[in-house]
């Protein structure tokens, strides 16, 4: 079955604003997405685990549900192509960050790492809109209580919702764009 990135988009703008069903559940909402999407799971991409942690339960495999590892799989098994969106670093003057992502598409996902020299995505968002080439992203895992929720159903990509600023100034920040096949 091929990707419907419409599909993925319209689940997120439903689902934005549920309870999360754990602390940091961005990837998992990410995975859902893609299932709904079309993307069958595979053996080590599935919602069928649950595992006790510090927080409580979570769901679904650790490639389902940690960020960096969803991207790293979806780039392996050629799901989705990474393209460089931003890069900033700890030295001034920061590079000028551009609304714009050529070529992006409904469902497709835009992953962060803050705090640059990580190595590791710490984040990832769906696009769920696209206003004059400007990607808005749905996600979870901003609300950092599992009793909380999103207040927003979409922000602009670049601009944190949190901290009511550009992301671009809050952290050094590398973006990246999954393209989805």
């Amino acid at each position: 079955m091929a990707y419907n990135g419409r599909k993925a988009a319209q689940w997120c703008k439903i689902h934005a604003q549920d309870k999360q069903p754990f602390v940091d559940a961005c990837a998992w909402f990410a995975s859902n997405a893609l299932w709904q999407g079309g993307i069958e799971m595979t053996e080590t991409w599935h919602d069928r685990e649950k595992e006790k942690v510090a927080q409580g339960t979570v769901l679904g495999t650790k490639v389902a549900r940690v960020a960096d590892r969803l991207v790293t799989f979806l780039i392996q098994q050629e799901y989705a192509e990474a393209y460089p969106v931003y890069e900033a670093g700890s030295s001034w003057p920061q590079p000028e960050l551009d609304r714009i992502i050529p070529n992006v598409r409904l469902g497709d996902l835009i992953a962060y790492k803050y705090y640059g020299a990580s190595g590791y995505y710490n984040h990832v968002s769906v696009v769920v809109r696209i206003v004059r080439g400007v990607p808005y992203v749905a996600e979870w895992g901003t609300a950092h209580n599992p009793l909380m929720q999103c207040d927003y159903k979409s922000r602009r990509w670049d601009w944190s919702k949190n901290s009511d600023m550009s992301m671009a100034t809050l952290y050094d920040l590398v973006v990246t764009h999954l393209s989805m096949q």
